[in-house]
């Protein structure tokens, strides 16, 4: 055994890692690929550096049960490490030298020959033999083990009397001292069978001599035979724990039992307490070390049965099963010991998993790679533990290996459909674990997982294998909506539908836990950001109509672009009529304040459902709810608007009207002038005010419909005795109107009108369809040359703001004050003598600043704002000005 005083160059330890990264490349992409010649250059760099260091007498690589030795050192090993040395061990083979007189070719053609992939590990050591030669030239020199038989350099009434007393010393710890124990157990069988007191390594040169297959633990060792050494540890590491705890052992006691047992047992218990010992020189055998050598016995014993065929792959699990029961009160005693530290505030992070579990781990942790990959493409995937397919895939998904991840996957959720309940159980556990990898997979592997998920719990009667597969296929569900990986998800959507027929209390409690109606908004955004509507987008949204059209509604609120609205409302269309349905149904039905908040969305996808039911909505409603419907119509756009506003004229609020009147002109439906020109008459609206007859005159402006012309020209022309018959507000509104519809007669007229050519420059701007923006601006905003002085009102106090930006639709202010949206205010503007009030609703609220919509003010006001807007521009800089006439 290697010596803990051996030492290890640094360079000869990356020379093995090298070595062993070059022989898995060599395996997996043959010698030509980029990555193995890549690793080819660095594994032969690393020899050259590891053979400069040892000088003439070069390196051996050596290999002493599971761990590689350089020149006798242990190498510190991972996983990776192990698994060449339990190749090396299967070919018989000790050791490979190399020595400084190695050339490139020879070392190309020992990775080459090592790494054939139909090569079996029997077979390894000729072939090498075949390939190198026997000449010392080549630089490579290939060991095979024997076994030399010693003289009894152990005296068995020595060892006894040492560890019975004579050395007081030594009494109370050989229990706890792994090397005091391999001695006692060499002076066992020393003792007991009159027999060799061991054996030690040696090498010789190829082909001469063999490993005796006597030394496997499967071929020396029955089942039960396997199970006494094991319920012997177990009693041993309680001893050892007792021990620590009470007292000195009785020595004489163990060196019978050790003595009473079968010489194959001995054989394999003193090995593998001596490469524990090797291993770790000062570790103490407690019950912790005692389990995990234990332990580390039942799986070598499982490998090797599975190795040579004397095991099923299925039956690995029931036999560690079995091994593990006497291991149970070990574990049992490292439970009470966490449980006691914990209580003491530290933790041993000792993982409270069943002796069969910890078996089962640390089993598929210690398959190689090659035999594990074999297990996975069969049908008794099932049986490896989702862990270490977990731990195989993403090696796959590293190295950009997606076929053989794909055959993996495959394979592994077709266990779901075994005979076996056993199977399926253990399946539908590993795939709620899995669903990651699936999704992560290339091609439609997720979505083949959810259809066989599906189709399994069609027919699934056994009801616990069935609330597996439940959990199976809900996690694989949340992590199509996850990924928003809509093939898989509709999917599963279809899987429910027929879940619906067969088994409907069970699809009843699957739709909500996958919890699709969260990630609808995300569908949506992803669904706006492709140039081309999705179909599996769609489709999935059809399963889902009534969130799905609540989400757009809501969505439709939010748009600042027009291309961006009808995206949404094509989307809302698609859906079909079931969602249609449903909005109409929402707000026939849903209180006005829920049921207006679908407007928007029904009156671009149902515009005469809209048109019977508002009425009755608005008649319900509050100003919130007029102000809401008129915010939903008005960014929803429908070509039908006008109709739809002039329906509710009668029944809206008077102070959201006039903000009504501005999207009904804008909506470009001249069938509504007859019914603006009534308003603009005052014989709509009774008592209507004449600030709302001048916004229906500016209506009639923006829709241009030439039969309204002669009522234009009577606002501007009609007298009563020797004054005009209409307010000079009125008068002006018309005559921007008459611009719009007949420039050429409306210069004419205007110059007998009297009326200010500069405060007509101020005119109501029109709907620009050019533009790609949902709401349009009404009026010219002038931005004050200084800030203007002003006083507002409303329930929550009086301020005193600083009006920044004004236009005869609203304002900006500016200031301290506390304000929130939708509140009714008075403001007061600063002008002249005379302050100008103004009725306004606030349309957005931060802090120190506020914007306000106008909505109501007496025409002498509206007049005087004119005025200050009009001489505002004039001194603003040009980009700010209204376009003066000459």
């Amino acid at each position: 055994m290697p010596s803990s005083s051996d030492t290890l160059s640094p360079v000869t330890g990356t020379f093995v890692h090298s070595l062993n990264l070059l022989l898995k490349f060599a395996r997996l992409y043959g010698l030509h690929h980029a990555r193995t010649t890549a690793q080819m250059e660095y594994a032969w760099n690393d020899l050259y550096a590891a053979l400069d260091a040892a000088g003439p007498s070069g390196i051996l690589l050596g290999v002493s049960g599971a761990e590689l030795l350089i020149d006798g050192a242990l190498v510190e090993s991972t996983a990776a490490e192990h698994s060449l040395a339990q190749l090396l061990t299967k070919a018989n083979i000790a050791s490979i030298g190399f020595t400084p007189g190695l050339s490139r070719g020879s070392f190309s053609l020992f990775v080459k020959t090592f790494s054939a992939a139909s090569l079996k590990p029997s077979h390894l050591a000729k072939r090498l033999k075949s390939a190198l030669g026997d000449s010392a030239e080549s630089g490579i020199r290939v060991n095979q083990l024997r076994f030399i038989a010693r003289e009894a350099e152990l005296s068995a009434s020595g060892v006894a009397a040492r560890i019975a007393g004579n050395h007081a010393e030594d009494s109370h710890d050989w229990l706890h001292d792994s090397g005091k124990l391999v001695e006692l157990i060499a002076a066992a069988e020393h003792s007991g069978n009159g027999s060799s007191s061991g054996y030690h390594f040696g090498e010789e040169l190829l082909g001469t001599t063999h490993l005796s297959e006597s030394s496997s633990l499967a071929y020396t060792h029955s089942e039960q035979e396997m199970r006494s050494l094991l319920q012997f540890a177990a009693n041993f590491g309680k001893a050892a724990h007792k021990h620590k705890h009470s007292g000195a052992a009785d020595s004489s006691e163990w060196r019978q039992r050790i003595a009473n047992l079968p010489p194959s047992s001995r054989a394999v218990l003193r090995e593998a307490i001596a490469e524990m010992h090797a291993a770790q020189p000062s570790q103490k055998l407690d019950a912790a070390a005692i389990l995990h050598l234990a332990e580390g016995l039942a799986v070598r014993y499982a490998l090797e049965s599975l190795a040579r065929g004397n095991l099923r792959v299925n039956a690995v699990r029931p036999l560690l099963e079995t091994f593990a029961v006497p291991l149970a009160p070990l574990r049992e005693i490292l439970h009470a010991r966490e449980r006691k530290t914990s209580k003491a505030g530290h933790s041993l992070n000792f993982h409270a998993e069943t002796p069969g579990d910890a078996l089962d781990r640390r089993f598929w942790f210690s398959v190689p790679e090659s035999e594990k990959q074999a297990v996975l493409l069969s049908s008794d995937s099932w049986c490896v533990r989702p862990e270490s397919v977990q731990q195989s895939l993403d090696g796959f998904f590293r190295n950009s290996d997606f076929a053989a991840a794909d055959k993996v996957l495959t394979q592994y959720v077709k266990c779901v459909s075994n005979r076996e309940p056993q199977a399926r159980k253990k399946s539908a556990v590993g795939l709620t674990q899995m669903a990651e990898q699936y999704a992560r997979a290339s091609g439609p592997r997720l979505h083949e997982a959810v259809r066989i998920l599906g189709e399994q719990l069609a027919i699934e009667r056994d009801s616990e294998v069935r609330d597996l597969l439940n959990g199976a296929f809900v996690r694989f569900s949340q992590v199509a909506a996850e990924q928003t990986l809509f093939p898989a998800l509709r999917q599963a959507f279809d899987t429910l539908a027929v879940l619906d027929k067969s088994q409907p209390n069970g699809a009843h409690i699957l739709r909500p836990r996958i919890g699709i109606k969260n990630r609808i908004p995300g569908f949506i955004e992803k669904g706006l950001k492709s140039e081309v509507l999705r179909t599996e987008l769609i489709e999935v949204l059809r399963h889902v109509p009534h969130a799905a059209a609540d989400q757009l509604a809501s969505r439709l609120m939010r748009v600042t672009r027009s291309g961006e609205r009808e995206q949404v409302v094509a989307m809302a269309r698609a859906l079909g009529k079931p969602a249609q349905e449903y909005l109409c149904h929402t707000l026939e039905n849903a209180p006005p304040t829920n049921g207006i908040r679908v407007l928007g969305l029904l009156s671009r996808l149902n515009p005469a459902c809209v048109e019977a039911l508002l009425p009755g909505k608005i008649q319900a409603g509050q100003i919130a709810t007029h102000d809401e419907a008129l915010r939903q119509i008005s960014i929803a756009a429908a070509p039908e608007r006008g109709r739809m506003l002039m329906s509710i004229v009668e029944r809206m609020d008077q102070m959201i009207l006039p903000m009504a009147l501005d999207e009904i002109g804008m909506c470009g439906d001249a069938s509504v002038a007859a019914g603006l020109v009534r308003l603009a008459d005052g014989d709509l609206l009774k008592n209507s005010s004449d600030f709302l007859r001048v916004k229906a005159i500016e209506a009639l402006g923006r829709l241009r419909a030439p039969e309204t012309t002669m009522h234009l020209m009577r606002f501007i022309e009609g007298r009563r005795a020797w004054r005009w018959a209409y307010p000079s507000e009125m008068r002006l509104a018309a005559a921007q109107a008459l611009e719009k519809l007949e420039p050429e007669h409306a210069r004419n007229l205007l110059a007998e009108s009297g009326l200010d050519p500069h405060l007509l420059s101020l005119a109501p701007l029109d709907a620009r369809r050019d533009r790609d923006f949902v709401r349009y601006r009404r009026y010219p905003r002038i931005k004050m040359t200084q800030p203007v002085p002003a006083v507002i009102q409303s329930k929550r106090g009086t301020y005193q703001p600083a009006v920044q930006i004004l236009s005869l639709e609203g304002g900006l202010l500016s200031g301290d004050f506390q304000l929130s949206v939708g509140t009714p205010a008075n403001l007061q503007i600063s002008s002249g003598k005379r302050p100008i009030h103004l009725d306004v609703l606030v349309r957005f609220a931060q802090p120190n600043q506020a914007g306000v919509e106008m909505v109501g003010m007496d025409l002498e006001d509206r007049g005087r704002l004119r005025t200050l807007l009009v001489s505002m521009a004039a001194a603003a800089p040009r980009s700010h000005s209204l376009p003066l006439p000459a």
